[in-house]
């Protein structure tokens, strides 16, 4: 374990691009010393303030690359084998260190998922939709945005994680996590109040499979 990491700054390089250029992780830059022209970083010290800050209080970092791990299984299976469950989640805006995923991998074992079944494709737009966008996706009896309840999932503003980010896109939205209970509670109350016009969107279509091959009538 080399809980210090040397690193040579880009400026100390010809024809490098100047660190104000540069997007920096603030938690590396405060764990930061400039020695004899290098950078040195205190990984210790930067895991510790990345878990405090970017995790619940009371985290367990051996649990956090569990659920990582978890995700990474989930994934190969919904690729190669089919929706693994519908409705499992990881449970965090942020990943584990690489470290701490191979600290976690040789006790992890692959938990045995739930397959569940797929919500309604309205209570989905529910989930998944800002607020402007629901307004023209879905039926104005299921706008749950509009009690006071349920308006912890919808803020008006949303805080974009740029730590160690160059791109606007590769930031992390800092959003609250849905409670499934929640929204189908508020949805099946009000299902049989869908228009009809709606309600024939809100139904599971057949699943096509289209294949190439020789169109007889050219």
């Amino acid at each position: 374990d080399l809980p210090r990491i040397r690193i040579r700054t880009m400026e100390s390089r010809p024809g490098s691009v100047p660190s104000r250029q540069r997007s920096s992780s603030t938690i590396v830059v405060r764990n930061s010393t400039r020695v004899n022209g290098l950078t040195v970083i205190d990984m210790d010290a930067v895991a510790d303030e990345y878990y405090g800050t970017k995790f619940a209080n009371g985290s367990d970092r051996n649990t956090i690359a569990r659920h990582y791990l978890d995700g990474i299984i989930w994934v190969m299976n919904y690729y190669e084998a089919g929706m693994p469950d519908w409705l499992w989640c990881y449970p965090h805006l942020f990943g584990p260190f690489i470290r701490d995923l191979a600290d976690a991998a040789p006790a992890f074992k692959p938990r045995r998922f739930d397959h569940n079944e797929p919500v309604d494709p309205m209570l989905q737009l529910m989930m998944v939709l800002p607020p402007s966008d629901q307004r023209e996706m879905v039926p104005p009896v299921l706008h749950m945005m509009n009690n006071p309840e349920h308006k912890k999932y919808f803020p008006d503003r949303v805080e974009i994680d740029m730590s160690g980010k160059k791109k606007d896109w590769e930031g992390i939205p800092i959003v609250p996590f849905v409670s499934i209970t929640d929204f189908c509670r508020f949805y099946t109350a009000r299902k049989k109040m869908i228009p009809i016009a709606d309600a024939r969107r809100n139904i599971r279509g057949k699943t096509f499979v289209y294949t190439a091959g020789t169109c007889s009538s050219l």
